[in-house]
């Protein structure tokens, strides 16, 4: 069933989370109900599902709760503690757990989610330069500069004209109706299929040229 296949992922996780950070949370989200995004995973269990320490869990989860990205709860059964996470998918894009399947390092997969949380709006492109990403993320230049280069050199990403291009397909997935849609209910006399990506979405001039 395609629904348990791709989660909600908040874009808000660019200026909060580092790579490592990410990609626990990417595990939690993968762990939690796909409608109510709520968990009760054990960290041991999400440890060996990321296939990381259960330390590092243990400190990722805390850093989610505190930053917003997750709500934690605790409730007792007799003598028996369980955790409950509520996992916030505001401002979401949608991935697929075909990113787990990608060869390469779960740092370099926690980066990959913050590149896709600074593209252009439904779209896998990011307009940024180097310079704004770094503004835009809570990593340093270098190690962006590191990153960029191991997903290029994966051909997961494309950097053209100082732009970033996420060209590897399957990943993630479309959130919301397309633009092309609605304007052919109120303007097909007006519309011009070349303003439209692939799948339908209004491009702006500097994406389009990007695109090509």
């Amino acid at each position: 069933m395609l629904a348990l296949n791709y989660r909600k992922i908040t874009d808000t996780i660019r200026q909060k989370l580092k790579p490592k950070e990410a990609y626990t949370f990417l595990g939690l989200v993968f762990k939690s109900n796909y409608e109510t995004y709520e968990s009760s995973v054990n960290e041991q269990t999400l440890a060996d599902f990321l296939k990381i320490p259960r330390d590092r869990v243990i400190d990722h989860i805390d850093k989610f709760s505190r930053t917003g990205l997750v709500k934690k709860d605790q409730k007792e059964y007799g003598k028996i503690k369980k955790n409950y996470y509520q996992v916030s998918t505001e401002h979401y894009f949608l991935v697929t757990d075909k990113i787990l399947e990608l060869d390469i390092t779960g740092d370099d997969i926690g980066f990959l989610l913050i590149l896709k949380a600074c593209c252009y709006n439904n779209t896998n492109l990011c307009l940024w330069s180097v310079n704004q990403l770094v503004e835009n993320v809570a990593i340093s230049k270098p190690t962006v500069i590191k990153y960029l280069k191991r997903l290029e050199d994966k051909d997961i990403i494309s950097r053209k004209d100082g732009k970033i291009k996420i060209i590897k397909e399957g990943i993630f997935l479309e959130t919301q109706p397309t633009d092309i849609a609605v304007m052919r209910n109120f303007y097909p006399e007006a519309l011009d299929e070349e303003d439209f990506d692939s799948k339908g979405y209004w491009l702006p001039d500097e994406v389009r040229q990007m695109m090509k």
